[in-house]
């Protein structure tokens, strides 16, 4: 029972990912920069889930979130003081903060467990050994920003790459990387 809700959980962030691409690569079809600014990458952290389930979330203090959640949050994430905290129509909480301009999106249950999370951030923080991967196969690409989603024990990168006519995403988890989606610019 306790994987089958796993699996499921997986498969719904999976989803969200893939809508949010959608998202992401019709916001940025005609896009012109060729440098990811702190704003656009705010924007991207931001709009990762909430555009597909915007009427599912609901502002919230943290006087109003379960002290467990913000026991486990600050357990784990010490020494952040400006998170904003949301509550999901399923009880779910979502935490978002931003440290050393990396973009954090945690995903909390009703009992205060860790569900996932999510890093949004520029190339200059990707692992090297994770840009070496990427780079060999689609060196005439640039990396544009990267979703770091981490689930239970597993960790998938979803990197966003761009090359002057068009846009590409993909995906590594494991030892398997895989395009997502491609785009071609305007």
């Amino acid at each position: 029972m306790l994987f089958k809700h796993k699996r499921s959980f997986m498969k719904r962030t999976l989803l969200r990912l893939a809508v949010f691409a959608i998202i992401f690569g019709l916001m940025h079809f005609n896009a012109n920069s060729q440098s990811l600014k702190k704003a656009d990458l705010l924007a991207y952290a931001e709009n990762m889930f909430d555009h597909e389930n915007s009427s599912e979330f609901t502002p919230s203090k943290p006087d109003a979130v379960n002290i467990r959640v913000i026991r486990n949050f600050k357990k784990e994430f010490k020494a952040i003081e400006n998170e904003t905290w949301s509550i999901m129509r399923n009880g779910c909480y979502i935490v978002r903060f931003a440290k050393n301009d990396i973009y954090h999106r945690v995903e909390y249950n009703q009992k205060g467990h860790w569900l996932s999370t999510t890093k949004f951030y520029a190339p200059e923080h990707l692992s090297s050994t994770i840009r070496q991967i990427v780079m060999a196969t689609y060196y005439d690409y640039k990396i544009y920003c990267i979703a770091e989603v981490n689930v239970d024990s597993r960790t998938a990168f979803y990197v966003t790459l761009e090359n002057g006519t068009s846009w590409l995403k993909v995906r590594l988890m494991g030892d398997k990387m895989e395009e997502v989606e491609s785009y071609r610019k305007g």
